[in-house]
Parts: C-alpha cells; structure tokens; sequence
C-alpha cells in the first residue's frame, strides 16, 4: 500500500496566493489584541498567513486584512512593526540554527581557520558579521566567491562571536552542508523581509 504525504497549504491574507504552511508566516492573536509573530508555527490559536514579502505585510496592513482573517475589529496595525517583528523572529532562528550546527562541529570561526578550510574547499556557506571590518573580511569572500561558497552579512560581530563561543567574531564559515542549506534559506527570508531581494 502506497501512502502519499499531503502537504499542508494555507492562503496568505493579503495576495490571496496558496502556498505550503512553511512557506508563510504565521500571526496569532494576543489576548490584549496584538499581533503576535509565530515564525516557528507553534502558538495556538486562530493564525493569519502572510507570504514571506515585506510587499504583502504592507497590503495586509493597508487593506486591514487582519480584521478579517481574526474576524473581529482590530486597533490599527503599523506594518514597520510588523516588518521588525518578523525580522527579528528570523534573526532569532539564525543564531539558534548556529548554535545548533556550532554544537554538532558544523561551525568554524576565525579569520586564520576559516581561510585554512575555504583553500581546503570544507565551507559550504561563509557568514561575515555586517559591523566587520572590510579589510578582516574582504580576502576570505573573495576566496569564498572564487571557490562557489555561497556568501552572507549577517548579525554584529558580538552575536557572530557568542554563538561561536568566543569572543567577537567577524567570520563563521559553515562546514555542514545540511545546515548550511537550512541558514541560506533564512538568510534569503530575512533578505525578502528587508526589502533586499
């Protein structure tokens, strides 16, 4: 007997377009009546699905799409906190996904280490903190572009240095492909969310 795996769909309540649940973001209701980011799809109650695009945060907020999707009247919504929210919500997924891949030897940090495993072709994804320095950085992506190792900015070098358990740090190269793959893709939401892509 052949059993298929349905994939769940939901419709995003501002373009109205049908995508599969993990390719939105979901809103929940707080009992004081705020909008609630649930990037994880994990809270109860009643969600709202925006597609992953700060243009359909936007119309959501303009066309009072929450009121409908919640079914009741809503104080009014202010789609630059909802952009932050969001962006925040995903920042949060990528240092837990770094501490996660730093646990399982997925992480190596370091200007000196990350150029030893880029020469030696072990990076899959390089990570280089946006408050680095451009002379720290600037050798390691351009040996990362020479080689076809994906390339990122993301976090301060604080956030970069404590996920990697270290002081400050101004580049993380990935060397497990798996998470590299699952830290592109939130780096790409991130990117949608800010109006970069």
């Amino acid at each position: 007997m052949e059993t298929t795996c349905r994939k769940v769909e939901r419709s995003c309540i501002a373009c109205r377009e049908k995508r599969e649940q993990q390719q939105l973001i979901r809103f929940v209701l707080a009992p004081d009546k705020t909008i609630v980011v649930d990037y994880r799809h994990r809270l109860p109650g009643r969600g709202a699905y925006i597609c992953i695009d700060r243009g359909c945060i936007d119309t959501a907020v303009a066309r009072n799409c929450f009121d409908r999707a919640f079914r009741q009247k809503l104080p009014a919504q202010q789609g630059e906190e909802l952009v932050s929210a969001v962006a925040e919500a995903i920042g949060q997924r990528l240092l837990g996904l770094l501490g996660i891949a730093r646990k399982a030897g997925g992480v190596a940090s370091g200007t000196s280490q990350i150029q030893a495993i880029l020469d030696r072709g072990e990076v899959h994804l390089l990570i280089a903190a946006v408050d680095a320095p451009a002379g720290t950085v600037s050798k390691a992506l351009k040996t990362a572009e020479a080689h076809g190792v994906k390339t990122a900015r993301f976090a301060d070098r604080e956030s970069l240095g404590r996920v990697a358990g270290r002081d400050g740090r101004s580049l993380i190269g990935i060397t497990n492909e798996q998470f590299a793959e699952s830290l592109a893709l939130e780096i790409k939401r991130l990117q949608q969310i800010a109006g970069e892509n």
